[in-house]
């Protein structure tokens, strides 16, 4: 699988993969803010879509003259993330569903039985052939 082999000087921090099925991401965040101190900080993280899971992989903290160096690497195995959170994405039911109640206000019985067996149509057909 793709890693991401990451050093904080010349100290490696972390070896981070999602496998075949998703996302990774090494961020070098410096905010300059005036209501606010100068913050400087590196993360590391990705999404395992075949989970449907946001990952984090713990690093120590940067500041100004630290060298961060990060290798793309083939790697069988990888650090396990420090931290595994599921989307609170709604599925596509639930979005029909808030779609319905936020229109069939505006709409005739009539017109919202008709919207309804298109959607029923729609969700039959996604369930028979998934993408």
């Amino acid at each position: 699988m793709k890693a991401l082999e990451v050093s904080i000087n010349g100290h490696r921090s972390c070896l981070a993969g999602v496998g075949d099925d998703g996302v990774l991401h090494t961020i070098v965040n410096c905010i300059s803010n005036p209501e606010r101190e100068h913050d400087i900080f590196l993360s590391v993280g990705g999404l395992d879509c075949a989970t449907d899971e946001h990952l984090r992989w713990s690093t120590p903290s940067i500041g100004l003259g630290s060298e961060i160096t990060v290798r793309v690497i083939d790697a069988t195995t990888v650090d396990p993330p420090d931290e595994r959170s599921r989307s609170e994405r709604p599925t596509t039911l639930q979005q029909y569903r808030e779609c319905l109640r936020e229109i069939s206000e505006r709409l005739a019985e009539e017109e919202r039985q008709q919207l309804l067996r298109m959607l029923m149509t729609d969700l039959e057909r996604e369930r028979l052939e998934p993408e």
